[in-house]
């Protein structure tokens, strides 16, 4: 028998390959979505669409709400967590939120044994700091946020004065009292208003229909430290003011 003919027939035959599965296609994984809320702290006062807001879970004291590293979040985009910390740090509003507190307890508004939703410290209807015991007999919730601000895109423009002579705001109407466009949060502006100097943008609010600015000099006159002062850590430092589009200009125009 011819060799090769030989080698062909003792060769095993070839296994028919098993047919890949098939597999169900995989659902698309979806990130989750970001917190807008802290996971310590008074998280459900802080309302729905706040662009930052911080928490914190501390221990009830009598003097001062002891504030624990782990127990602490900051939640929100930048540049309005820039923004809340600068409120709650710069500005000094943690430590007057801190002075608020120790009366707060010293005249029974805040107790261990009594929940009970207590605003220490609040900038019209743009910034609000808060805590409650919940009546733990030991903790002390609080949370801090900067308010959500109103739907820019429908703001209107009614000149150079928030005055009557200008017009009236009708009901659900926003103005703007300056022509040029109104700042984003993180931007540096002039306060003309008793030549407050510059101020960055922290945030917005909304008074008589009018639009203002939530934002914090960088060197105020004398005058508006001894009347916004408050101490951080034992340095004077100052808090905020609202500015409306009358009362401001542009750096590079000042």
């Amino acid at each position: 028998m011819d060799l090769d003919k030989l080698i062909a027939q003792t060769r095993p035959s070839p296994r028919p390959r098993a047919k890949p599965a098939v597999l169900p296609p995989t659902p698309p994984v979806e990130a989750p979505a970001p917190r807008t809320r802290p996971a310590w702290g008074l998280s459900a006062a802080v309302p729905e669409g706040a662009p930052a807001s911080w928490g914190a879970r501390a221990i009830f004291g009598r003097t001062q709400m002891d504030l624990l590293p782990d127990r602490q979040d900051l939640v929100g985009e930048e540049p309005h967590r820039t923004a809340l910390l600068t409120i709650l740090n710069d500005a000094g509003r943690l430590a007057f939120a801190q002075a608020k507190y120790r009366d707060a307890v010293a005249t029974g508004r805040v107790r261990p044994d009594e929940a009970g939703y207590v605003v220490l410290d609040r900038f019209d209807d743009a910034y609000t700091f808060a805590v409650n015991t919940h009546a733990s007999h030991g903790y002390v919730c609080a949370a801090a946020w900067i308010a959500p601000p109103p739907d820019l895109s429908k703001v209107e423009r009614a000149g150079g004065a928030c005055a009557a002579n200008v017009r009236v705001p009708r009901p659900g109407e926003i103005l703007w009292s300056h022509p040029g466009p109104i700042p984003a949060v993180g931007d540096v502006v002039v306060n003309r208003c008793n030549n407050i100097g510059r101020c960055t943008v922290l945030g917005y609010g909304v008074t008589d229909g009018w639009l203002y600015l939530l934002a914090w000099p960088s060197d105020p006159p004398a005058w508006y430290r001894r009347q916004n002062g408050t101490t951080r850590d034992g340095v004077p430092t100052w808090g905020m003011c609202g500015i409306f589009g009358a009362d401001l200009t542009y750096p590079e125009v000042a």
